[in-house]
């Protein structure tokens, strides 16, 4: 809805951190909006029955996001999409001709790309950065030397003053109508 869209900026406008890193420029502040939009247009897709534009224009999103950062950017869209999907029971929505034209987008995207690079540079270079820039710094990198899980404690404290407001909130409502009203 309109109202959740407009408070969910609210919100994120009024977290601290959000106006840290709003003095510079980064590439993830690039990377987060074409992951956002394309989980939007995707999300808009699959509340149509079948085949729908939004859902090439999010498969699409998702490829440019994985040019501007790596795999992530179509995995996290990939993953929420299939989660959502699964969540109402609509799993089977995927197997629609809009879900072959976003792929077939995305990889002529990536794809493009990728023979670019091997083209221009050569199959070193593109070993170099897949290797050295995306996967050694997710996995193992220089910066992050502590445990997978060292940023789980810290991301309420980044979150706040909304971290506050969620551990009080109570809904006016509860029990199994609760779950079903999720859904």
């Amino acid at each position: 809805s309109r109202e959740g869209g407009l408070a969910a900026g609210l919100a994120i406008a009024a977290t601290p951190l959000f106006a840290v890193l709003t003095r510079t420029t980064r590439m993830d502040a690039l990377f987060a909006a074409c992951v956002t939009a394309s989980q939007a247009a995707l999300f808009a897709g699959w509340q149509r029955p079948a085949a729908s534009r939004w859902v090439v224009l999010g498969l699409g999103l998702a490829a440019l996001a994985c040019l501007v950062k790596g795999p992530f950017g179509l995995a996290l869209p990939l993953a929420t999409s299939l989660a959502y999907l699964a969540w109402v029971g609509r799993l089977r929505r995927v197997l629609c001709r809009d879900v072959a034209l976003g792929a077939a987008l995305a990889v002529l995207l990536v794809g493009g790309w990728l023979a670019a690079v091997v083209h221009v540079a050569g199959w070193d270079y593109l070993k170099v950065v897949l290797g050295d820039q995306v996967l050694r710094r997710a996995l193992n990198a220089v910066h992050h030397r502590e445990v997978f899980w060292f940023y789980m404690p810290l991301v309420p404290l980044v979150a706040l003053p909304w971290t506050l407001m969620l551990v009080t909130w109570r809904p006016r409502r509860t029990g199994p109508g609760l779950w079903a009203r999720a859904r």
